[in-house]
């Protein structure tokens, strides 16, 4: 330690300092510095501000200030005696612009194309392949090389009838061509025991306990007897999304930059058999985790994409142009630059709580797919205790069953119930519905309500002409048929599938409908009408 004044004297009558007594003890206090290291920053409100360190034997910089700017960094040693003493370090905050990154992310792209490139060059020069010779029986000289570092098809000839080579650009390794398909899981419940379907969830067997029971009430009352009842409706779809893609339909190429996607904008047949692992570039994504790492001085935020490799191969590692375009959702990683189609998919649309009489339009994307839309068929029962199963995904199997001859005439998915109405799809009747002798028998529930009426809205084309169509038959049991003439059919499937025209007439004798004009595509017996 250094001190600048030292005085001894603890009696202020004396002259002069008292100087220790050799070996004796002395008590005393005294200071010392330590280096220590600032930072001088400049604040959004256009101030300047010095943070300043902790003084140590091994100093830190002070973490940075959100919201400011460094602009030096002090380092200043234990004793300053002169400012000259400090160690001034500029920080160089370089500005810039959207196209000054472009121009630098295009020469470093350059740059590490044409080094990668070199680098592979010279690996096929120095390789002496001794299997390749020429008349004289030395190895033949390497006057052209052909470099492709597998991660594309840009150097592929993929219009040649004989190309047949899948790419796996992640791998950078090439493959023979594969088929690609897509398999649903089905539970077979013939084979299975202890366990219990809530629509697509399976589990175990399990018991269900009452949380809550008020078994008190008898009525709603309301509180403000002038309130106003919002209706909100619901709407749920079934399935709510695909599990796979259109592969029968070329894709949309988006990006194809250096010709690496040349497969995809060039081959019109399966192009999904030529780039390995297009299921999960394209289509369900790779994962991708966050984790913060403890990198002192600062914090460094890292993004990892996970990927499983079983296998090595040796040689030079090219890394080229980036060529594609990947959009993060959520924990996954996709490539955007290939659109796949989405495929023909049924779907069925259930609504609830909607205000009474309430009409609904379908739209997708903006744009009306009435035409495309086929309304369930109802059926009107005698007791409003209904107990058949409507899970979404889980819709009840039910037998439409003639009681006089213990006959089922149709079956038909129940897929909303309404107090005395159950809503049915995929009615697949055998012959004539006569309601009078009719019961409603849930499969799996056992549910056996009578049918006291039917109103038929869709079902497939028994028969058709240029300007007519001959309904489903259990349309001649309907009570709704008096509701044709005048009304809207569509043709929403099957032959000639997107068209409509006005009904000018029904005849029930004969479930001929007439419609104003004539059909553009004549439909046909795969044709849904609605």
């Amino acid at each position: 330690a250094t001190a600048n004044t030292v005085s001894f004297d603890v009696d202020s009558t004396t002259t002069g300092p008292k100087i220790p007594e050799n070996g004796s003890d002395i008590l005393l206090d005294y200071q010392y510095y330590l280096p220590r290291t600032d930072k001088v920053i400049l604040n959004k409100n256009r101030t300047f501000e010095v943070l300043q360190g902790n003084p140590s034997l091994t100093p830190v910089q002070p973490n940075d200030k959100d919201g400011a700017m460094t602009m030096y960094i002090l380092r200043e040693p234990a004793y300053v005696a002169n400012t000259s003493d400090i160690d001034v370090e500029y920080v160089d905050n370089k500005r810039y612009t959207m196209r000054d990154i472009g121009n630098l992310d295009k020469r470093i792209g350059n740059l590490e194309y044409y080094t990668s490139l070199s680098l592979l060059e010279q690996n096929a020069l120095n390789k002496q392949d001794l299997t390749i010779l020429d008349s004289t029986n030395l190895p033949r000289f390497k006057n052209g090389i052909v470099v492709d570092s597998f991660d594309g098809t840009s150097v592929a000839d993929v219009t040649n009838n004989d190309y047949s080579i899948a790419v796996d650009p992640k791998r950078k390794e090439i493959r023979p061509t594969f088929n690609i398909t897509s398999h649903l899981l089905t539970f077979d419940s013939a084979n299975s025991s202890n366990y219990l379907k809530a629509g697509p969830i399976v589990m175990p067997t399990a018991t269900h306990t009452v949380f809550v029971d008020q078994n008190k009430s008898s009525k709603v009352y309301n509180i403000n007897p002038f309130n106003i009842v919002n209706y909100i409706g619901k709407i749920q779809l079934d399935p709510p999304s695909d599990v796979w893609i259109d592969t029968d339909k070329q894709p949309d190429v988006l990006v194809n930059l250096e010709g690496d996607k040349d497969a995809w904008a060039l081959i019109t047949r399966d192009a999904y058999s030529y780039e390995w692992g297009n299921w999960e570039t394209y289509w369900t994504g790779t994962t991708s985790s966050s984790y913060v790492a403890d990198r002192r001085p600062a914090l460094v935020q890292v993004t990892t994409t996970t990927t499983t490799q079983n296998q090595t191969r040796s040689g030079v590692f090219s890394q080229v142009v980036p060529s594609t375009i990947t959009q993060s959702l959520g924990d996954r990683v996709i490539d955007v630059s290939i659109i796949p189609y989405m495929r023909d998919r049924g779907i069925l649309f259930t609504c609830s709580d909607f205000k009474p009489t309430t009409e609904l339009f379908g739209f997708f994307d903006n744009i009306s797919v009435n035409k495309y839309i086929a309304r369930a068929n109802k059926f009107t029962l005698s007791s409003n205790n209904l107990g058949y199963i409507t899970q979404s995904g889980n819709a009840e199997k039910v037998n439409v069953t003639n009681t006089a001859t213990s006959t089922v005439n149709a079956t038909a998915f129940v897929v909303r119930t309404s107090n005395r109405e159950a809503f049915v799809v995929n009615l697949n009747p055998s012959t004539l519905l006569n309601g009078a002798t009719m019961n409603l028998v849930g499969q799996s529930s056992g549910t056996t309500i009578k049918i006291n009426g039917y109103d038929h809205y869709s079902g497939f084309v028994t028969s058709a002409t240029s300007n007519t169509i001959v309904l489903s038959v259990d349309a001649t049991s309907a009570n709704n048929t008096g509701d044709y003439a005048g009304s809207t059919v569509y043709i929403v499937s099957g032959t000639g599938a997107g068209q409509s025209a006005t009904v000018s007439s029904y005849t029930a004798g004969t479930r001929t409908l007439a419609i104003v004009g004539t059909w553009t595509t004549t439909p046909t017996s795969n044709s849904i009408y609605s």
